[in-house]
């Protein structure tokens, strides 16, 4: 262990002459408090050769025989380098792992087979609002509700079932709870590990907060009608064919009103486009002020709109709506102090009673204004 041989050169030598200098105040020259108190001590000795071993030492009183008292300590050591030396490998790599986890963007989760939290990096941290050493032993269910109660092996059956679904990716998304009380939509995934006979879940959560927002801009770029923001032909195209397979399917009538400006060419050729816009503008809000919560006003053309009119009890409704409409389209618009005078065309239709489909829906109440 010293690299000492043979033993005789040991003779006379004081042990704590082979102390490394960094550990000679641990301990005193006799060794007799190690002795009393019988404890093991881990210990760094020093070669001849200035090599240091790392041991772990013993010291108990040495007799030759049980008569006689003796001053003589006898001490075992045991090399523990080897040892040391494996335990700091596991130390430098776990460091390391932490050091990458914590430079992955994605948040990373470990639990345990209950579910409760054994470690978070730092984008957890960012993501949800708390430090990672306040999540360890909480279950999981506090940054995502939807595994309230569930065992980790059926994570990902919920997952699979989220709540929301991503327009773009089409990968299920779950709401998390940040503990400002906010949520966050989130992507979640699990995978099972074992490690020392234990089962362990890893979980990678990301947030997409960010490509939500973009998504619901997409969508409403998509549906929504730049200037005046009802909506477009599309949205009103898809709520009209949803409303028909409903009245087909369960009964029921709809309600189409179609409007059209009058002399919104004239208006813009006289006052200009920035006027023309401002008519279509106070035109929609007259419109809105009409109609009924549940119906649904969109901008289809230049001078253009439809409403939806769903769930209508009589087929007198869309008439006595489109008299309000006549009232109010053909006051005049006061802008940059000058009244302009418009007035509108409307047409008027109910399905099933006067159509049999969505085109001839839509082209009675064109005719019809």
């Amino acid at each position: 262990m010293l690299g000492l041989w043979p033993i005789d050169t040991l003779k006379n030598c004081a042990f704590i002459d082979f102390v490394h200098p960094e550990c000679k105040d641990l301990i005193r020259a006799d060794l007799k408090d190690l002795a009393e108190e019988k404890l093991q001590m881990p210990l760094k000795l020093v070669r001849p050769d200035s090599m240091p071993v790392e041991v772990e030492i013993a010291v108990m009183l040495y007799a030759a025989s049980t008569a006689k008292k003796s001053d003589a300590m006898m001490v075992i050591a045991r090399d523990i380098t080897e040892r040391n030396r494996a335990l700091a490998a596991v130390e430098q790599r776990e460091e390391n792992l932490r050091i990458v986890m914590d430079a992955v963007a994605d948040g990373i989760v470990a639990v345990d087979e209950n579910g409760n939290i054994e470690m978070a990096n730092a984008a957890i941290e960012g993501m949800f609002g708390t430090s990672a050493q306040t999540l360890i032993d909480k279950h999981i269910s506090v940054l995502l509700p939807d595994f309230k109660g569930v065992k980790p092996k059926n994570f990902n059956s919920i997952i699979s079932t989220g709540n929301n679904e991503s327009e773009l990716s089409g990968a299920p998304e779950l709401l998390g709870n940040r503990t400002n009380g906010t949520t966050l939509p989130v992507e979640v995934v699990f995978n099972e590990t074992t490690s020392a006979g234990r089962q362990r879940y890893i979980g990678a959560i990301r947030d997409v907060t960010a490509r939500k927002t973009y998504e619901d801009r997409l969508r409403t770029m998509a549906t929504r009608d730049a200037l005046t923001d009802l909506a477009n032909w599309n949205l009103l195209d898809e709520r009209l064919g949803d409303a028909i397979r409903k009245v087909d399917a369960e009964g029921g009538n709809l309600g189409l009103i179609y409007i059209d400006l009058d002399q919104f060419k004239n208006i813009n050729d006289a006052f200009g486009h920035e006027v023309g816009d401002e008519v279509i503008k106070l035109a929609a809000m007259r419109i809105m002020t009409c109609v009924g919560e549940n119906d649904l006003v969109a901008r289809v053309g230049g001078d253009e709109f439809h409403i939806l009119m769903s769930g209508i009890l009589t087929t007198e409704e869309p008439a006595s709506l489109a008299e309000d409409l006549l009232v109010a389209l053909s006051s005049p618009y006061v802008i940059e102090d000058r009244e302009i005078f418009s007035s509108a065309s409307i047409g008027v239709g109910t399905y099933p009673a006067q159509a049999n489909s969505k085109s001839e829906f839509l082209q009675n109440v064109d005719n019809a204004a």
